[in-house]
């Protein structure tokens, strides 16, 4: 039905930092609140970071609303990549709260 691949920011530039490096639901499962336990889980597990980063496709508005929705906002980092033809990734951060 979909997975989360997550762990330590990928690189050295936010240290201390986690991301969710994918984070997928079949097309059929959409709006069954999966993706939703999906990144619960994934929060939970990265419970050691203060702040988790994710990276989202430019135009890709479904992933951006959702994301929005969980808590994350737009940094303003931006990297091109290759998947077949040039894209590109806009990155977002989650910042916990903590009580």
């Amino acid at each position: 039905m979909g997975f989360a691949g997550y762990g330590a920011y990928r690189d050295d530039t936010l240290p201390g930092c986690g991301e969710v490096f994918a984070l997928y639901v079949l097309a059929a499962y959409h709006g069954q609140g999966l993706g939703y336990a999906l990144m619960n889980a994934a929060v939970e597990k990265l419970s050691a970071y203060e702040k988790i980063a994710v990276w989202v496709l430019k135009g890709n508005e479904r992933a951006i609303r959702f994301y929005e929705r969980y808590g994350f906002r737009f940094d303003g980092t931006e990297a091109e990549i290759m998947l077949g033809t040039p894209n590109t990734e806009l990155r977002m951060i989650y910042k916990r709260e903590r009580s």
